[in-house]
């Protein structure tokens, strides 16, 4: 087996056909590793600390079996300074389910031998590898930290995120029937107390008008958040621009006599409706939940086109709790070479240092 490693924008672009061919047949496949988001996120967020680090695992008969989508940042901590590698998509655009992937089946012939390329032939490369939000059954991961483990070196495990979601039945009556009879009850019950004012409407963008649809919806993201969101419309614009016109997107608005009341972000990829983002309007009718009616519809609408899940993606906030219980989680994993190891411990000193200052 052999590596090679991709380090320039040029030589990402050209992977395209061959990256999603492999992801598509993984077990790890997630619209967070498609070439499409990933590609997008180098272009908004590689700059003079970062460069490209993918790694592309090829088996002795010069097939591509494997990828691991990374960067390397040059971070500076008091008067040192430690090369991270961490996964594209992270920090800024909240990527959930990252992995390495391989071809299926490969899984653990890949781990073991990218361990080993790690720690040979690239370990002038790095000093620590810190990879968020990675698939808790990761297969690749646990066997990379399986051998990581017999070798005896340094690795920390922290629980990641949770990441609640709705395995959709094939009818509203069932959903609703899984949910309380309360809350089941109150969606209704919003609905009819909408409609006794209000014209209600849906509207659902994918494809050609979904330009159009984006730049509406971060404008009301603007108007109704705390924050703008300048970047992540910037990513967004080129994720459309990248995923053909768009075809992972779909943008969903409700309307009350025609003046949009809130939006949702979804990403749809493998029969999943993700929630990416959400924009409502909390202070148009004070009797309602302007934003669990929304959710509800969407989920409803989800069923009737067939999605299998509907992923509410990470965070704690009590909307999405209010559907359901059911969930995924991910994990945090630190990799520290051993020669970086007092730099660490000297990140940690100063971190909590700088939070017993905060709260006194």
């Amino acid at each position: 087996m052999k590596t090679e490693i991709v380090t320039s924008i040029k030589e990402f672009e050209a992977i395209r056909d061959d990256w999603n061919k492999i992801l598509e047949g993984s077990i790890s496949n997630s619209i967070f590793l498609t070439w499409e988001w990933m590609y997008s996120w180098a272009e908004c967020f590689i700059n003079e600390k970062r460069e490209l680090f993918v790694v592309k695992v090829y088996d002795d008969g010069n097939r591509l079996v494997g990828i691991a989508p990374w960067y390397i940042e040059k971070i500076k901590i008091g008067p040192a300074a430690i090369r991270q590698v961490s996964f594209l998509g992270t920090p800024e655009t909240a990527s959930d389910y990252l992995d390495v992937f391989t071809a299926r089946g490969r899984e653990r012939e890949v781990s073991s031998f990218l361990y080993d390329a790690l720690f040979g032939e690239l370990a002038g490369s790095w000093d620590c590898i810190s990879l968020q939000d990675t698939r808790a059954e990761s297969l690749f991961l646990l066997s990379f930290m399986y051998k990581h483990r017999l070798q005896g070196r340094h690795f920390e495990i922290t629980q990641g995120s949770f990441c609640p979601i709705i395995s959709l039945p094939k009818t509203e009556e069932e959903f609703l029937s899984q949910i309380s009879s309360s809350r089941s009850k109150r969606f209704r019950q919003d609905l009819r107390t909408l409609k006794k004012t209000d014209t209600v409407e849906i509207r659902t963008h994918v494809a050609d008008d979904i330009e159009e649809a984006v730049d509406g919806f971060f404008k009301l993201y603007a108007e109704k958040t705390e924050w703008e969101g300048k970047d992540l419309h910037r990513f967004i614009k080129r994720f459309v621009g990248n995923a053909e016109n768009g075809k992972y997107l779909q943008i969903d608005f409700l309307l009350a006599n025609g003046n949009t009341i809130g939006g949702l972000l979804h990403l749809k990829h493998n029969h999943a409706l993700s929630l990416y983002l959400m924009a409502v309007d909390k202070a148009y009718n004070p009797r309602i939940s302007t934003g669990n009616l929304l959710v509800g519809l969407c989920i409803v609408r989800a069923i009737e086109n067939q999605f299998r899940v509907y992923d509410f993606l990470k965070g704690y906030e009590d909307y999405k709790f209010y559907w359901t219980s059911e969930g995924r989680t991910t994990q945090a994993v630190l990799i520290v070479q051993k020669k970086t190891l007092p730099v660490i411990h000297m990140m940690k000193r100063m971190a909590e240092n700088a939070l017993k200052t905060i709260l006194r």
